[in-house]
């Protein structure tokens, strides 16, 4: 009895624990509320063209930027920046 009380708090304990860990490694996604955007310009002559989506942060939105094969010049910033 008293081994198999032992296994569940140790059980529990490592489950608490990655929570924990897990919680403390996407609260910085939670409260990074500065949302970037991705910029395309096709051509010398145009203007910015703005992806419809929002990326949290920025690391994301430089991803993206890398994924898209289009002519010309792409750019990640904050709106209205």
């Amino acid at each position: 009895m008293k081994v198999m009380l032992t296994t569940i708090m140790n059980t529990a304990i490592k489950g608490l624990s990655l929570i924990f860990l897990f919680l403390v490694v996407t609260s910085q996604e939670l409260y990074a509320k500065e949302d970037y955007y991705l910029y395309v310009k096709p051509c010398l002559d145009c203007g910015w063209f703005q992806y419809h989506e929002p990326f949290r942060i920025r690391e994301m939105c430089e991803i993206a930027r890398n994924g898209i094969f289009v002519e010309g010049v792409s750019k990640c910033s904050k709106k209205g920046a």
